[in-house]
């Protein structure tokens, strides 16, 4: 899957899930190791149903209201995956028990991100 421009692409494969009407997009892929590996899938603990129905939300935007996107998805590397759920952002690591949860306060919320427009938001360094 590719974002660019606010344009999301997927390419076909039968197995992945995707919606697009105006205002949300949503991606949603099986929860096997191709996807993303179970360690990660296995410390979402806060999280009690996610991936349980064999489904993961690869990429959920929507919006709420103008100037107000509600994202989920995740985002994997080797040894880190970032989820964003409907509850909290979590950080899941190859050297720790559990995910690291981030919660917010709702629409008051914000998560800024300071760099270029081209850099990736969570980009990962071995």
């Amino acid at each position: 899957m590719r974002v660019v421009d606010n344009i999301v692409r997927v390419p076909p494969n039968d197995e992945v899930k995707f919606d697009a009407r105006p205002g949300r997009v949503a991606v949603m892929v099986p929860a096997t190791e191709e996807y993303m590996p179970k360690w990660a899938i296995n410390q979402v603990r806060q999280e009690p149903e996610y991936g349980v129905s064999g489904r993961l939300v690869a990429l959920d935007l929507g919006m709420v209201k103008p100037g107000l996107l509600r994202v989920q998805g995740f985002w994997p590397s080797a040894a880190i995956v970032v989820v964003i759920t409907q509850a909290a952002l979590l950080f899941c690591g190859t050297k720790k028990p559990w995910a690291l949860p981030v919660i917010g306060a709702g629409e008051a919320t914000e998560l800024k991100f300071a760099g270029a427009v081209t850099t990736a938001l969570f980009g990962f360094q071995p």
